[in-house]
């Protein structure tokens, strides 16, 4: 975790600064699982099963658009964010994971269902206090952090999940996607696939079913050339409604980009050559971070890699930050942590 020096408002007691803290790790995380299972499983109709969950529970669908085009009206303001999901209240995301059909895909992380029901049930007062500005009760707090704890492997599995890479081996070489770039001969390109907890037991076949997706990495062809993350993912725009996610590298000599399986072969080919080419023709000879530190005395390695970090960091999350959700800087930890790091998700262990 950063730590940080706030100077917090007499009306904000520290506690309900933590319990805001946690109810963001929480419904950040919960979104990003709802998003990620259900256009890895679903494609591009996702948001239409979202839809159908909703009208299910007997919630109103078109909220969402409509808080969209509402944040759209004041671009002085506005946010790059334009995806339906992150429009929703917390207790429609809940309604999806719930629904009868859509459980499967996020049962492994969880409990059972009745059990998750009766711990959420207990923080959405908390949640509600919190967001609508109310004294929070004196355990509040506590009941938050031992929600967190119960949950925190269930997250943990979901992230490391997404970095578990195999590649298209014995009959999987027959695949038409990676028979393209084998037959292309593509030094500068990684292809693998991942599956979903979910379906993690299933053999896949020639051609990857619901809940795989398809992992690419583009590489930079020389080491003195950076990739320039701005004009590349402007120039590739068209193709952003096909990925799951789109991962920036610290050092700026990588792209990897997720695909689910669900599309067809063509598209995801198509996709691929045009990140590909555009990526190994849009770079730069100067990298976005040069340390500032180079020539002062008497740093310690602790202090020098703290910093290191933030600065290499910093201009590539700038980047992402004008970009939706799916453009992920190198701080995320998407990029980096994978199930050969036990640790503490939320860090509430």
């Amino acid at each position: 975790m950063r730590l940080r020096k706030l100077e917090l408002p007499p009306e904000v007691s520290d506690d309900t600064l933590r319990a805001f803290l946690r109810l963001y790790q929480l419904e950040t995380w919960t979104r990003e699982m709802v998003y990620l299972e259900l256009k890895a499983y679903y494609g591009l109709g996702w948001w239409n099963e979202a839809e159908s969950a909703l009208k299910r529970a007997k919630l109103p669908v078109n909220l969402a658009e409509r808080y969209a085009a509402r944040d759209r009206r004041h671009p002085h303001i506005s946010t790059p964010e334009n995806d339906p999901l992150w429009f929703i209240s917390f207790d429609s995301l809940l309604k999806i994971v719930f629904d009868s059909k859509l459980w499967k895909l996020f049962e492994s992380y969880f409990t059972t269902k009745k059990l998750l029901r009766m711990k959420v049930e207990e923080i959405l007062p908390i949640r509600n206090r919190v967001a609508h500005c109310r004294a929070l009760h004196v355990y509040d707090v506590d009941r938050l952090e031992q929600f967190m704890r119960d949950f925190d492997q269930g997250f943990w599995k979901f992230c490391t999940s997404y970095s578990d890479h195999y590649r298209f081996v014995k009959d999987l070489e027959k695949n038409d996607v990676n028979r393209h770039f084998m037959d292309a001969s593509r030094e500068s390109l990684d292809l693998y696939y991942s599956a979903r907890p979910y379906v993690r037991d299933r053999k896949p076949k020639v051609q990857l079913g619901p809940d795989f997706i398809y992992d690419i990495t583009i590489r930079t062809k020389h080491l003195s050339r950076y990739f320039d993350y701005d004009r590349i993912l402007k120039y590739t725009r068209s193709f952003h409604k096909f990925v799951l996610h789109i991962m920036l590298d610290g050092f700026q000599h990588g792209l990897r980009i997720t695909f689910p399986s669900t599309l067809s072969s063509v598209t995801i080919i198509e996709a691929t050559e045009r990140f590909a080419d555009v990526a190994q023709n849009t770079y730069s000879i100067v990298p976005l971070f040069k340390p500032s530190y180079a020539d002062e005395k008497e740093k310690s390695a602790e202090e020098d890699y703290s910093r290191e970090h933030e600065e290499r960091n910093g201009p590539l999350q700038q980047i992402a930050s004008q970009w939706p959700h799916y453009v992920i800087p190198p701080s995320h930890p998407y990029t980096f942590l994978d199930r050969g790091c036990p640790c503490s998700f939320f860090g509430s262990l």
